[in-house]
């Protein structure tokens, strides 16, 4: 009778070969007990508590994501890992239990991992908080996906970090034309000035010797430019090579 309930241990449909074994077992007298087969009897005790853990598995039920369920997994799990080497072989629907703990760990994972995503920057925290979560996700079959129920929050996190990127795009492009207009700016002011330091005469404003350029000379003025970017006109005479001639002038 104990091999019969070995054999009704591999499922949970026969539970009467188990208890008939049990009654069996325990309607011998002591004498009898005492000569019982100790490895048949701690088959018996091994089957009845297989068992037992196996009717808790499928108690499991279908996935959730709930804490309900999480308690209904953890408490199979602690329960089968309880068990002895000898009683865990007997318990045929473990891989219930290990198919459940997967599923529920992969939803949790990416409602969690969706969770994670904050406030949207143009940075690699942000993007990779979004591809993590989109590769978790991804990760879960169909029936998995309907239990994360903030999905909706991770279409618009990607859609808005493409805007983000598109954006920081557009404002690096209007940064790199700005770069290049002051860069184009400022080469001018160094030639402007070299061009006054290499190419000037000097006049005098206010009483003070005064560097200019000379633009263009006519017949009787000569139109120049100051360092302040105005013009002015003087005559040929007013016009000196050196400051120093300039200085000569000053009242």
């Amino acid at each position: 009778m104990v091999n019969n309930a070995q054999k009704a241990g591999y499922t949970t449909k026969d539970k009467d070969y188990i208890d008939k074994t049990r009654e069996a077992y325990e309607a011998l007298t002591d004498p009898q007990k005492e000569i019982f087969p100790e490895d048949t009897l701690a088959m018996l005790v091994n089957i009845e508590k297989a068992y037992i853990v196996m009717v808790i598995i499928n108690q499991i039920g279908g996935l959730e994501y709930t804490d309900q369920y999480k308690a209904k997994i953890d408490n199979a799990r602690s329960k089968y890992d309880a068990l002895t080497n000898p009683q865990k072989e007997l318990v045929k629907n473990y891989v219930v239990l290990s198919v459940d703990e997967q599923s529920y760990t992969r939803v949790d994972e990416a409602v969690k991992a969706i969770d994670n995503i904050k406030k949207i920057k143009y940075n690699t925290s942000t993007k990779e908080k979004i591809e993590g979560a989109r590769k978790a996700y991804n990760k879960l079959d169909k029936e998995e996906r309907t239990f994360v129920n903030n999905s909706e929050k991770l279409l618009q996190a990607e859609n808005k970090y493409e805007v983000v990127k598109h954006n920081h795009k557009v404002a690096m492009g209007w940064v790199a034309s700005l770069s290049i207009i002051f860069g184009i700016f400022a080469l001018l002011a160094v030639v402007y000035v070299i061009l006054f330091f290499l190419c000037n005469k000097w006049i005098i404003i206010d009483n003070k010797p005064s560097r200019v350029l000379v633009l263009k000379k006519g017949e009787k003025v000569t139109r120049v430019l100051k360092m302040n970017l105005l013009t002015t006109y003087r005559s040929e005479s007013e016009i000196y090579n050196t400051k120093e001639e300039a200085m000569q002038m000053v009242k």
